[in-house]
C-alpha cells in the first residue's frame, strides 16, 4: 500500500482549530474602557480592632469612588502602607523611609523597639481592594494609613495589647477584686474600699488633619473611641462593658451617637470609624458620656476639630487611565482631570460658586511625536467628577509631563500634572515573528511530493527560504495591526466601547496568534502556486505516453 503523504490542506485544517484557540486567548485581553466610577479615595479596615502582641489581624485596603462606595482600579494602583505608634503622621512617613525592605510580601509587621514601618502593596487593575496580614511585637495603639499621591488617604486605628487581649495581674486587673467581695464574709472595719479607675476614655482622631469632602459637600473628620490606661498612653482593656454616649456641638450628629466598647476590647469593634460631619466649617467640639462604668472608667475630655470655612480647589489632579501605551500614533493615553483641595478631596464646581471652568492643556516640554488627540482646552460643568483628555505618540516617550492649569473659586491659579509614557512592543514583535515562523517550518516537516521534488538534496534551502518568509510575513501582520491598517480601532458594544487595536500588542500571546495568522497566509499562497504548477504538469502526461 503506497505511503499517503499528508498535504497543506491538512495541516491548514488541523492547526486552525490551534489559531481559533489562539484568537479566544486574545479576547481574554480585551480593554473594556466602561464609563464606571472613578476611585478617589482609600479605605482601611481591620478584622480585629484589638489584637494581642504577637497575633496577626486582616487589613483590607479598598479603592473607594466619592460616594465612598468600593470600585476597581482601573490600572495597577500602587499604595504605600504605614503603621505607626506616632499620632503625626509627617514624623511617621519620615521615621518609616527604608523600612519597606524589611517587610515580608503581603504582612506589616511593627518590630519590637520600632515606632514605623510601612511597605508597599498593589492593588491589579480590575481589582478593588487587596489584603495585608498585620502584627505588632509590642503594646500600644497603633495607626494604619493608606497613601497614594492621587487619592485621598485612608486610615484606621488598632489597638495592640498582651496576648490574651486583657488585662494581665500585672496591669492590675484584679484591682477591684475587693468591691465585688460580699461584704457578709468580711469584718465592717476591714471592707476594702473601691479602688480608683485604672482606665480612661479618650477621643481620638483617625487620619490626616485635612478632612474628607463628600458628595453632600460637606467635610467629613473620623475619630474613634479608645481606652487607654490611668497615667499613660498604653491601651486598657474594658473591664467590663462600657457605653458611651456622643454628642457634637457645631456640627451634624455623628455617624453614631452610641458606642459599645465590650469587656476586654480596647476600641468598639463594631466600628471602623465615627464620622463627625459639618457643612458650615469652622471649629465644633466632641463630647462623650459615659452612660455605664462610670465607676470604672475615668471620663474622656472634650475635643474640638477644626474644619476649613469654605471650599476652594488649590490643585488640579491629571490621572492616567493606563499608565504606557504603544507608539503607534493610534493608541492613546486617557487623562482624567479634576480639582481638588489639599487632601485630594474632589471639588466641584458649585462648591465654588462656579457655573462652569476652563482646563487649558500643554506639554511640559517640546517631545517629538507626542500631541493631543482632541482639544486642549476643556470645559469642566456643573455635576462633574472629571473631564478626559488623550495623547498619543508616533515615537516612543518616557516619562513626558502634561500640565492642566485652571482657576478656582478665589481666581487664583491652581495647576496638575502627570506622566505619560509609550514604548515600541519588541517582546511583542518577537512573538508575532515566531508565530509567522510556525507554520512555514511546519511545511518543511511534512513537505508534500511536490515539494519534495523540488527541493530533492537541498532541505536546508526550503528552511531557510520559507523561515525567512515566514518572519517577514508574521513581522510584517504585527506592523499592519500595530498602525492600524488591519481591524477596527473600537467597537461599540451594548454601550461600552471596546478598543480592538489593542487585542494582538499587548499580549505576546495574542501577537504570536497574528504572526501565526500571517504565516499562514504565506502557507495559502505557496499551496495554491504548487497546485498551479501541477496541473500544467497533468496535463502534459499523457502527451508524452
Amino acid at each position: 500500500m503506497p505511503r499517503r503523504h499528508v498535504s497543506t490542506a491538512h495541516i491548514f485544517t488541523g492547526l486552525l482549530g490551534l489559531l481559533i484557540t489562539l484568537i479566544l486567548t486574545i479576547i481574554v485581553t480585551v480593554n473594556v474602557n466602561a464609563q464606571s466610577n472613578i476611585p478617589t479615595k482609600l479605605g482601611v479596615s481591620s478584622a480585629r480592632r484589638t489584637v494581642g502582641v504577637g497575633e496577626q489581624t486582616q487589613l483590607r485596603i479598598r479603592l473607594l469612588d466619592q460616594t465612598g462606595n468600593e470600585t476597581a482600579a482601573t490600572y495597577d494602583t500602587n499604595i504605600t502602607l504605614i503603621a505607626t505608634r506616632q499620632r503625626d503622621i509627617d514624623s511617621a512617613k519620615r521615621e518609616g523611609r527604608g523600612s519597606a525592605s524589611l517587610q515580608r510580601h503581603g504582612t506589616l509587621a511593627l518590630p519590637g523597639g520600632v515606632n514605623t514601618v510601612q511597605t508597599a502593596v498593589t492593588i491589579r487593575q480590575g481589582h478593588a481592594a487587596t489584603a495585608v496580614r498585620f502584627s505588632s511585637e509590642h503594646s500600644g495603639l497603633v495607626r494604619i494609613y493608606a497613601e497614594n499621591e492621587k487619592l485621598v488617604t485612608g486610615a484606621t486605628l488598632i489597638a495592640v495589647v498582651n496576648k490574651t487581649g486583657k488585662a494581665s495581674p500585672r496591669d492590675g486587673a484584679t484591682a477591684n477584686a475587693g468591691i465585688f467581695k460580699l461584704a457578709s464574709l468580711q469584718e465592717p472595719s476591714t471592707l476594702a474600699a473601691p479602688a480608683a479607675p485604672r482606665c480612661r476614655l479618650s477621643i481620638e482622631p483617625v487620619g490626616e488633619t485635612n478632612p474628607v469632602l463628600n458628595e453632600r459637600k460637606e467635610y467629613v473628620r473620623s475619630l474613634t473611641l479608645v481606652l487607654r490606661k490611668q497615667g499613660n498612653e498604653d491601651p486598657c482593656p474594658a473591664p467590663q462593658e462600657i457605653k458611651v454616649h456622643l454628642s457634637v456641638v457645631g456640627g451634624a450628629a455623628p455617624s453614631k451617637n452610641v458606642v459599645i466598647i465590650p469587656k476586654g476590647e480596647v476600641i468598639d469593634p463594631s466600628l471602623e470609624n465615627i464620622e463627625v460631619r459639618t457643612k458650615s466649617g469652622g471649629s465644633i467640639e466632641v463630647a462623650a458620656l459615659l452612660m455605664t462604668g462610670s465607676e470604672l472608667v475615668l471620663p474622656a475630655p472634650k475635643v474640638a476639630l477644626d474644619f476649613p470655612t469654605n471650599i476652594r480647589a488649590t490643585k488640579l489632579l491629571v490621572r492616567a487611565l493606563q499608565p504606557t501605551a504603544m507608539a503607534n500614533g493610534v493608541e492613546s493615553i486617557t487623562l482624567l482631570i479634576s480639582p481638588v483641595d489639599d487632601g485630594n478631596n474632589l471639588v466641584r464646581n458649585q462648591y465654588e460658586g462656579l457655573k462652569t471652568r476652563n482646563i487649558a492643556l500643554r506639554i511640559a516640554s517640546p517631545t517629538p511625536g507626542l500631541k493631543f488627540n482632541g482639544e486642549t482646552i476643556i470645559q469642566f460643568k456643573k455635576d462633574d467628577d472629571f473631564v478626559k483628555a488623550s495623547v498619543v505618540s508616533s515615537y516612543p516617550v518616557v516619562g513626558a509631563q502634561i500640565i492642566a492649569e485652571s482657576l478656582n473659586g478665589d481666581q487664583q491659579w491652581i495647576s496638575g500634572e502627570g506622566k505619560v509614557e509609550f514604548c515600541f512592543p519588541w517582546p511583542q514583535l518577537g512573538g508575532a515573528m515566531f508565530g509567522g515562523l510556525m507554520f512555514p517550518l511546519l511545511l518543511t516537516v511534512f513537505p508534500g511530493k511536490q515539494r519534495k521534488q523540488r527541493f530533492a538534496g537541498g532541505k536546508l534551502r526550503m528552511i531557510s527560504l520559507y523561515g525567512v518568509a515566514g518572519l517577514f510575513l508574521g513581522a510584517l501582520a504585527f506592523a499592519l495591526v500595530f498602525f492600524g491598517a488591519l481591524g477596527l480601532t473600537e467597537l461599540n458594544f451594548n454601550g461600552i466601547p471596546i478598543s480592538l487595536a489593542r487585542l494582538p500588542i499587548h499580549n505576546v500571546l495574542a501577537a504570536c496568534a497574528i504572526g501565526f495568522f500571517g504565516g499562514v497566509t504565506l502557507a495559502s499562497c505557496i499551496a495554491l502556486k504548487e497546485r498551479a504548477q501541477a496541473e500544467p504538469a497533468a496535463g502534459d502526461s499523457p502527451a508524452r505516453a
